[in-house]
């Protein structure tokens, strides 16, 4: 088995994922899916799902989403984003979005 030395290409391959936050009844947990992309050199960030049966759902868009966190009665996901800043405001903004998916506010 040959290997063939990291290139800077393979760094759109990786997915880093961190954040996780499980739903109050324990069933599914939200984290967050970071990815390189090289062609805009930053990092695109999106909030994901994974349910028990094992399955993954994205349940944002990105570019900049992170740290979710569950409302008490889980029925609601809490997030940061920057979805509606100019690049060169500092901070974040919180949006709520549905476990099931649909359009963040």
């Amino acid at each position: 088995m040959s290997r063939e030395p990291f290139k800077i290409g393979d760094l759109a391959r990786l997915t880093l994922v961190s954040g996780p936050a499980a739903c109050p009844r324990g069933l599914q947990a939200a984290f967050v899916a970071t990815k390189m992309d090289l062609e805009s050199d930053r990092y695109l960030s999106r909030i994901w799902m994974a349910r028990r049966e094992g399955s993954y759902t994205a349940l944002t868009n990105g570019p900049s989403d992170a740290y979710p966190e569950w409302s008490p009665d889980g029925r609601l996901i809490a997030f940061t984003s920057r979805r509606t800043l100019k690049e060169a405001e500092p901070g974040s903004e919180v949006w709520i979005v549905r476990p099931g998916g649909g359009e963040p506010w």
